[in-house]
């Protein structure tokens, strides 16, 4: 929730596109819906691919989370991308993160398209919470 808030202060503040995304390397972005707990960036996306570009400006980096907790995102949402005004690109997306096999302490982070996010204990349709 702190990295998405931040990523869309930096789009609002620099009036451009700002993206986060999952990195294996810190530097590029994976791809891998299911590997934001291996580690992600933000930047600035100006060419708004949703992937860095040579020449895009790193902002934040955040190194592997630690073991036993799963990140993930749906499919086809591999990358957030915020706007200048704050708003998010596309659909709602559901962050969902579990840590262990206590279901009782899994969360999602449900990011709006209008750019604001909240957590919650169930998944959209107060369905539960599943990283499988």
């Amino acid at each position: 929730l702190t990295q998405l808030r931040y990523a869309r202060n930096e789009a609002v503040t620099r009036n451009r596109a700002v993206s986060l995304c999952p990195s294996d390397d810190a530097s590029s972005c994976s791809g891998d819906f299911r590997g934001w707990h291996k580690g992600y960036i933000v930047f600035e996306d100006a060419d708004g691919n949703r992937r860095r570009s040579p020449g895009e400006t790193l902002l934040r980096v955040q190194g592997p989370q630690s073991t036993g907790l799963r990140l993930h995102t749906s499919a086809g949402r591999p990358a957030v991308r915020f706007r200048g005004d704050g708003s998010a690109w596309s659909t709602n997306t559901t962050f969902r993160i579990c840590l262990g096999e206590d279901v009782g302490r899994y969360r999602t982070v449900v990011l709006y398209g209008t750019g604001r996010a909240r957590v919650d204990r169930r998944a959209p349709g107060n369905r539960s919470v599943s990283c499988s």
